[in-house]
């Protein structure tokens, strides 16, 4: 159990790491001074670049939207399984199944910061 205990406690070292990081980047990202469009190039490409914009957000509330199904799913199978095979802990299903949940939810976060 002492590589378990090991392999936990890193994984919480670099995911706060992680974290710092993204703390960091964002919160210079978003203090950085917009510019004028002019300096974009133009009124057009600011149009643009709003349209290209819109039109991620879009893809991502549809990809999301699939992609919730999918997860839903995927957690119910995940908190059955133990039922198929003998000698598994019935918890074991349930507490993968919500692990696998906040995975996907954080997944998702990121993916949409």
């Amino acid at each position: 159990y002492e590589n378990i205990e090991f392999g936990v406690l890193t994984g919480f070292v670099t995911g706060g790491i992680a974290l710092v990081t993204v703390v960091i980047l964002l919160t210079q990202v978003l203090r950085a001074p917009e510019k004028p469009e002019a300096q974009h190039g133009g009124l057009a490409m600011g149009r643009i670049s709003r349209d290209i914009a819109d039109g991620a957000a879009a893809f991502l509330r549809t990809e999301y939207s699939y992609l919730f199904v999918f997860v839903v799913v995927v957690a119910g199978l995940i908190t059955f399984s133990p039922y198929m095979q003998e000698g598994v802990d019935i918890n074991q299903g349930w507490q993968t199944a919500v692990n696998f949940l906040v995975g996907s939810f954080l997944s998702g976060l990121a993916g949409y910061v």
